[in-house]
């Protein structure tokens, strides 16, 4: 008879699936018996609802995201897709292989998109990747890639399984934020270098009248009042200030606006910056070490102009604030990054409350945003501080 499914109603009126499983018994080809087995399938049927109702969430929350499933028999290289593949495919015909794959992935992401393959085969837990695509009608589609590997018994990879978002509306935001951060960026460096020439062409040169007229006074007083050393002394401290606060302002102006930066690049801007702070560090008695690698390359300006406010943020942050007495800066370079770590040890500070309060981390970040760099800022009280930036080198290197 085979299986039979039906519902009964228990007496205290509860409902429960039974599962009969039944077979006739024959002798000499007529019927003898009716053997079978009933069975509670009531648990086995509300899992299976429950599993058809997730099934149902899932296609629609993947159909809202704009993601479908995939899965690659590592083999053979064939792709499977889940059925809601077809609604949101950006081209005609379906990619059945990896080499199908390739021949839509964006040139210039070839490289980087088997890096990817070949670190997702090597490496453990979730892989995320991010590339773009040329669909059927030649418009840039960019694609996030979310993943794991499965492996076999000896560990192996055998298949790799996981979703696909398209992600190109969030990637046109970012792009627009990032001009208008752009643009800012430009503004504040504009109005940087202007007041940065106003203090050295106007200021700076006023003080310095000032300090000639005080030495032609000091010359007169010598000979109308001889005797009179206090006012010679007075002459003498202000004419002291008046040196201090030129070289002051000076410095604040280079600091304000590196032409170093701009010719020559990162490594001799901060040399020069070393050169523009000695002040301060010698009456804190701070000591400033840099170690920067030799090979570390020009970036894009803009990207050159972010990494060096970042520092200048962070290193007049720690003469303010850190109560160190050594500061170090260095500049190297990681794989395909950047690496700039500031550190102090000094007396540290709570982070969530600083980081998230503070302008200048505001500003810091923001520029690491711009540039589609890291910034990591770790402190702890009484155990000074480290802010590492890392900024990928594959888009940023100057042409």
């Amino acid at each position: 008879m085979g299986n039979l499914e039906f519902d009964t109603i228990a007496k205290d009126n509860h409902r429960r699936t039974l599962e009969v499983n039944a077979r006739i018994s024959l002798i000499e080809g007529r019927p003898l018996a009716l053997e079978g087995v009933t069975r509670d399938v009531a648990e086995r049927k509300q899992i299976e609802e429950r599993l058809r109702e997730s099934e149902i969430r899932l296609r629609l929350m993947t159909g809202a995201a704009r993601m479908y499933s995939w899965e690659i028999d590592l083999t053979t290289l064939e792709i499977k897709y889940s059925e809601n593949v077809a609604s949101m495919f950006y081209m005609n015909v379906l990619p059945k292989n990896l080499e199908g794959i390739m021949a839509i992935v964006h040139p210039e992401d070839h490289e980087q998109f088997l890096r990817e393959f070949e670190r997702a085969l090597s490496e453990t837990g979730t892989f995320i990747h991010q590339h773009r695509v040329v669909d059927s009608a030649k418009k840039t589609i960019w694609l996030e890639l979310r993943g794991v590997t499965v492996r076999d018994a000896q560990g192996n990879p055998v298949k790799l399984i996981g979703v696909t978002q398209n992600i190109t509306e969030r990637k046109q935001r970012e792009e627009a934020r990032h001009t208008w951060a752009e643009r800012l960026e430009a503004a504040r460096e504009d109005e940087r270098r202007r007041i940065s020439q106003h203090l050295h062409d106007d200021i700076v040169q006023q003080l310095a009248v000032a300090s000639i007229k005080l030495q032609r006074l000091e010359k007169k007083l010598v000979k109308l009042l001889p005797e009179e050393n206090a006012v010679f002394s007075e002459l003498v401290m202000a004419q002291e200030l008046l040196r201090r606060n030129q070289q002051s302002l000076r410095q604040m102006a280079h600091i304000l606006h590196s032409g170093v930066l701009e010719q020559f690049g990162l490594i001799e801007a901060f040399h020069k910056f070393t050169e523009n702070i000695d002040t301060p560090l010698n009456e804190q008695s701070i000591n400033f070490s840099l170690d920067l690698a030799p090979n570390f390359p020009r970036l894009e300006p803009i990207v050159e102009k972010a990494i060096y406010r970042t520092v200048q943020e962070a290193v007049i942050n720690a003469l303010k604030h850190s109560q160190a007495k050594l500061i170090s800066l260095r500049l190297a370079v990681k794989s395909d990054l950047a690496l700039v770590i500031i550190t102090d040890d000094g007396c540290g500070f709570d982070t969530k409350k600083t980081v998230n309060g503070g302008i200048g981390f505001a500003s810091m970040y923001e520029r690491a945003e711009m540039i589609g760099a890291k910034l990591d800022i770790a402190s702890q009280d009484g155990k000074g501080t480290t802010l590492t930036l890392e900024v990928p080198l594959e888009r940023n290197r100057r042409n």
